[in-house]
């Protein structure tokens, strides 16, 4: 009995701190979109609907849109077998634009193509992020378990506040998003919560139209 009160206890005091803690500041609150690519999303249709939307909300908050993709040359050297799945599925596709309703827009942030797992790949980006004065990380794409996870670990570890939209990541089998978005990133990450709490949240903040300053250059490790 003592148990489960405290336990309701602990459960109210941090749903009430979870709810200050999960306020994003436009000015400071970049949309990250991770392997937003037509190879990636060819088997994932149910995802372009809530993409786009949080890309239409995004926008309409005046917040920092940044698209990280993968690709480019594939490395000689051996490949982990996760890198190597996505230049496969990248080699195999034929490469179509992105629909209309997720392409970049004047103003967002497109970086090169990377051949790495992680979109925290180089100081310029990161310096870029800081001087902008982003502390706030949405995380969206294609591969929860593969390239958000990679990405989600490194934002945090470099001390931005980093939330993960889980009806908005895609993963290479529903087990892998399962368990990458029920157990791995809870613990990795700052929130890992549906676009339509995060909307809730985020539309408490107001504020003026801006110009992202953020670079368009991401310089290699």
């Amino acid at each position: 009995m003592l148990n489960q009160l405290l336990n309701k206890l602990t459960a109210n005091v941090l749903h009430r701190r979870m709810r200050a803690y999960l306020d994003y500041p436009e000015a400071r609150t970049a949309l990250i979109l991770i392997d937003v690519q037509p190879a990636f999303l060819a088997d994932q249709s149910l995802l372009l609907p809530k993409l786009a939307k949080v890309i239409a909300f995004a926008r309409s908050r005046n917040m920092a849109i940044i698209y990280s993709p993968f690709g480019g040359a594939r490395p000689a050297h051996s490949l982990a077998p996760g890198i190597a799945e996505l230049f496969t599925r990248l080699e195999s596709s034929t490469e179509t634009p992105l629909p209309e309703e997720l392409a970049p827009h004047d103003g967002d942030i497109v970086l090169p193509a990377r051949s790495t797992l992680s979109a925290c790949i180089g100081k310029s980006f990161i310096a870029s992020l800081r001087d902008a004065g982003i502390e706030h990380v949405i995380l969206a794409g294609s591969f929860a378990d593969l390239s958000i996870d990679s990405t989600a670990r490194d934002a945090t570890e470099r001390d931005f506040h980093t939330t993960i939209l889980s009806d908005c990541c895609g993963a290479t089998s529903q087990d892998a998003h399962d368990a990458t978005i029920g157990v791995t990133l809870p613990r990795m990450v700052h929130a890992v919560t549906s676009s339509k709490d995060w909307f809730q949240h985020a539309a408490k903040q107001t504020g003026g139209k801006q110009t992202s300053p953020i670079k368009q250059e991401n310089e290699q490790k």
